[in-house]
């Protein structure tokens, strides 16, 4: 079994620090850069929302493709207004069920299910994926900067 994701949400969460609605910079269409030869160009989808002292940008996957493939490379998220020091940063990613797209499970049950009882059963494993592997968040990264330097 193999599985992909659709989409997910990036979480900040500042101590004496902001970031202006303005500045927040990863926004919009992107075409994320292949991680492998040959692969092909996969389009992102990114929405900001949330406060300046919590901001977050949603990522779902383009219309044509069906999971999110490739890098953000060298791509600025956004400028940080440091209020005081020590200023910290807190990011997580987080990914709900419904990002969750299995892209690989053949032979994991008989071939005369229905239709209903595939997406029944896909889901199911979706639910268990996530509360195992993709809970409390999928990645998570704190930065501490502790003068102006």
């Amino acid at each position: 079994m193999a599985f992909g994701l659709k989409g997910g949400k990036l979480q900040l969460r500042l101590e004496n620090g902001k970031i202006h609605h303005q500045f927040r910079e990863l926004t919009g269409l992107l075409t994320l850069v292949p991680q492998k030869e040959g692969q092909q160009l996969v389009t992102c989808q990114v929405r900001t929302k949330g406060s300046q002292k919590n901001p977050a940008w949603d990522f779902a996957v383009g219309p044509e493709q069906p999971v999110l493939q490739g890098l953000l490379q060298k791509t600025k998220l956004a400028t940080l207004d440091a209020i005081a020091f020590p200023c910290s940063v807190e990011a997580t990613f987080d990914v709900s069920v419904q990002n969750i797209y299995l892209t690989e499970v053949e032979g994991l049950w008989p071939a005369n299910l229905s239709t209903n009882q595939l997406v029944i059963l896909e889901r199911g494993i979706a639910q268990v994926l996530s509360k195992r592997k993709l809970k409390p968040y999928l990645s998570r990264i704190e930065l501490q900067f502790d003068n102006k330097e």
